[in-house]
């Protein structure tokens, strides 16, 4: 897989944006956990995401904090009663009092409420802009990079990549430790055999770069006889899923040979072996 490729791609941003697929989603975020530098551009997209939309944070207008104030402030006052005043009406004015009193408490609440709900109402149209336009911005993109050639060739890598976690993560397969020989002792591989699908994974813990004219060649031992499996990615450090018509190997072996792979093993450069 291109990582350079990947991130440029833009699904990183779609991600972060939240204009993703659900497949999308899935697909960084299994891709973060496998690769260092995708887990990395991503934490800083997200970064910058939060610093720009802080940049965008709007703070109501300090007049309307003052209008509600004021307004609650008048509420109070209309409704305080007025002792000396009272003791100075007869029954009746008392009444039509209290009703002009409840009038005006009544539209003074209103009016408080009022600008409340204004206030959300502007907060939440200044959020819903912000995520409209992020939408907009992720459809442009799509649109702009629809049908390329790079487009295509990054939705072919990412079914492989697909292909690959179904094996990985299936409890039918089987991982297989080979281990370094005196050749290379610290090299490291794992093989991870499903038998029900005839499908491998190769993955290179520790394996030394191969030179430009050799490369890494995978063997099947059946009986004691070598079965050659197809050579390695000289970049991949996890390969794709690649099928083998073997029902039975006794064990798995890899050997450094001529670049394009030989067609018998050079024991000589026997760099890993383990037993299945």
């Amino acid at each position: 897989m291109d990582i350079k490729q990947y991130i440029e791609s833009g699904i990183l941003e779609n991600y972060v944006l939240g204009g993703a697929s659900s497949q999308e989603i899935r697909e960084v975020e299994c891709l973060s956990s496998i690769y260092p530098e995708i887990k990395t551009e991503l934490s800083s997209l997200q970064e910058s995401m939060e610093n720009y939309v802080q940049t965008l944070a709007v703070s109501p207008p300090p007049e309307i904090k003052n209008r509600i104030m004021m307004q609650i402030k008048n509420t109070k006052n209309i409704i305080k009663p007025d002792n000396t005043s009272t003791l100075k009406v007869d029954k009746e004015q008392n009444v039509n009092s209290g009703t002009s009193i409840s009038k005006f408490y009544k539209y003074g609440l209103a009016a408080s409420v009022l600008l409340l709900v204004s206030l959300f109402a502007y907060q939440f149209k200044l959020q819903d802009t912000l995520n409209r336009n992020n939408t907009e911005l992720a459809e442009l993109r799509d649109l702009k990079e629809l049908n390329t050639d790079e487009t295509k060739s990054l939705i072919e890598s990412i079914d492989k990549i697909k292909q690959r976690e179904k094996l990985l993560a299936s409890s039918s397969s089987n991982s297989i430790s080979l281990a370094g020989t005196d050749v290379s002792p610290d090299s490291k591989v794992r093989v991870v055999w499903n038998k029900s699908t005839s499908e491998i994974v190769i993955i290179q813990d520790e394996l030394p770069s191969p030179t430009a004219k050799t490369q890494y060649q995978l063997w099947g031992l059946v009986d004691g006889a070598p079965v050659s499996l197809g050579t390695l990615d000289k970049t991949e450090l996890i390969s794709e899923v690649r099928k083998i018509s073997l029902d039975k190997v006794d064990a798995f072996a890899i050997t450094l040979e001529k670049d394009g792979g030989s067609e018998t093993p050079n024991l000589e450069q026997l760099y890993v072996i383990g037993n299945t």
